[in-house]
């Protein structure tokens, strides 16, 4: 299998208080159930039942409803298509302009957790519940997928480098892997300390962060050539008060933001480390964002169904999108199209013209 190259420069999914109307959650439970911190997106988190409500209003470009509850989602650059999985343990493939499915990747016997396109848009990898990573070919006329590793818990987040052919994958089990892609050999495995970090890595091209407990973010030197992860002394002071749900480094400034079940967002300088913005609007904690290319535009999904635009030039919050009840698991921004995706825990998945949304 000839795999191609990667190019890591992809659009991802603090500041100003701007109030707004509260709304009462949806779901009860789901307040106790954030007592005790958002630790990973397994089963017990979604509390919707299917077919929650069927008729939505909304001045998006599109709103389905799928037949799980979705968990993560990408989007193709060279088509408009995109990649949602979930609980159920297919990966759908879907055209967003004309509303039908593509094609389906099976493979997974249980919940999907995370996602990874490469840049050719022919090779997908994937997380699960299962405790296994697959790769699926886009290309053939029927993917077929195989397994590359697993871990002894569920694959929370996966980044692959398709130069070096190597997948580095972060498990329920607290570890760290290195995957060879040829060889599905375990390359390295680093366990991190269970009582000090919560269950978020991010990972970039040379580095690992892991938020702990405490609402700090710790640093690991990653190089792939050597097959090393090493702890650095690097701590980013985030000041959250709570668990760390989501992060993000900006496009083009050494910045990192990140959104806590504390309801705010936060962005820090990785130069100084230190806190430039702090973004107050979020009325329940906040799970998923996405940033623009050019670093102007944040978008930051809630507990609640909510989903905030925030102008990070003027610090204002632009617009609320208010379509979906329960957990924003997914957001996608392909702002060449100007295209923004928003999938929920409720079984939907919107698409919206980004450029109307900032008017």
């Amino acid at each position: 299998m000839k795999l191609p190259l990667l190019n890591y420069q992809q659009s991802q999914v603090n500041i100003y208080q701007c109030p707004i109307i509260e709304k009462k959650s949806p779901f009860k439970s789901q307040k106790s159930m954030f007592n005790k911190e958002l630790t990973d997106l397994s089963a017990e988190n979604y509390s919707l039942k299917k077919n929650t409500y069927t008729n939505r209003k909304t001045d998006g470009l599109m709103f389905f409803k799928s037949n799980f509850k979705v968990n993560c989602i990408v989007a193709f650059k060279k088509r408009n298509c995109m990649v949602i999985a979930g609980m159920d343990c297919e990966i759908i493939i879907y055209d967003y302009e004309t509303n039908k499915k593509v094609a389906s990747v099976l493979g997974h016997n249980k919940g999907i957790l995370c996602l990874d396109l490469d840049c050719t848009e022919e090779f997908l990898m994937s997380g699960s519940l299962d405790h296994s990573i697959r790769i699926s070919n886009l290309s053939e006329k029927n993917p077929s997928s195989y397994e590359i590793g697993r871990h002894k818990g569920a694959v929370n987040c996966l980044k692959v480098d398709w130069v070096r052919k190597k997948v580095v994958s972060w498990g329920k089990d607290f570890s760290i892997c290195i995957w060879d892609i040829t060889t599905k050999a375990l390359e390295a495995e680093l366990f991190l300390d269970q009582q000090e970090y919560s269950s978020l890595v991010f990972f970039s091209p040379t580095k690992i962060f892991a938020s702990s407990v405490s609402g700090n973010i710790h640093s690991y030197c990653l190089d792939l050539e050597t097959n090393s992860i090493q702890k650095s002394e690097e701590i980013i002071s985030t000041k959250h008060k709570k668990t760390i749900n989501c992060i993000l480094f900006f496009n083009n400034t050494k910045r990192i933001a990140s959104g806590s079940s504390d309801k705010t967002i936060r962005i820090v300088n990785l130069e100084d480390n230190c806190e430039i913005l702090s973004l107050t609007g979020h009325k329940s904690p906040i799970i998923s964002m996405a940033i623009s290319n050019d670093d102007i535009y944040l978008i930051s999904g809630d507990q609640w169904g909510k989903t905030n635009i925030w102008n990070l030039n003027t610090i204002k919050l632009i617009k609320v999108i208010d379509d979906h009840q329960g957990f924003i698991t997914s957001i996608v921004l392909d702002y060449e199209k100007k295209i923004l995706i928003i999938g929920g825990a409720d079984f939907c998945c919107g698409v919206w013209d980004f450029k109307k949304l900032i008017m």
